[in-house]
């Protein structure tokens, strides 16, 4: 009797073996426009960002109360977590969280340049924009 592994092994192999492919599981697609919010405690504060992948890599803008837009530096997708690195005039701001089933939103820590954390929640904008 062959065990459940060794099938998916061998069956894995077979299909390579005839040319076919086997589909990858595709990391979630952060482009487009979100919200976010940051409980610093005292207040929430508000934001959005943009996020547009360029290759391999993601780029974009962070906008937070104020007119300053800061340059999202990296953005990365492993699974659910999402990591995000932002450089402000006072240093590096990260972000790790992570993003819903759905894809809409990811919930996790902002880490400021100072070493204080804070709760963030970013939430998809819908392609309207409400």
């Amino acid at each position: 009797m062959v065990s459940r592994r060794a099938f998916a092994v061998l069956l894995f192999s077979a299909a390579t073996a005839c040319g076919a492919t086997v589909p990858r599981a595709s990391a979630p697609d952060l482009a487009g426009a979100w919200d976010f919010s940051v409980d610093v405690g005292s207040r929430v504060t508000p934001g959005s960002m943009t996020l547009a992948r360029a290759g391999a890599t993601w780029t974009g803008e962070l906008r937070a109360a104020g007119p300053n837009a800061l340059p999202v530096r990296s953005a990365t997708v492993s699974g659910r977590q999402v990591d995000l690195a932002v450089e402000s005039p006072e240093g590096p701001v990260t972000f790790r969280g992570t993003l819903t089933p759905d894809g809409n939103s990811v919930q996790g820590e902002v880490t400021y340049h100072g070493g204080k954390r804070y709760p963030m929640v970013m939430t998809r904008r819908s392609p309207s924009g409400t």
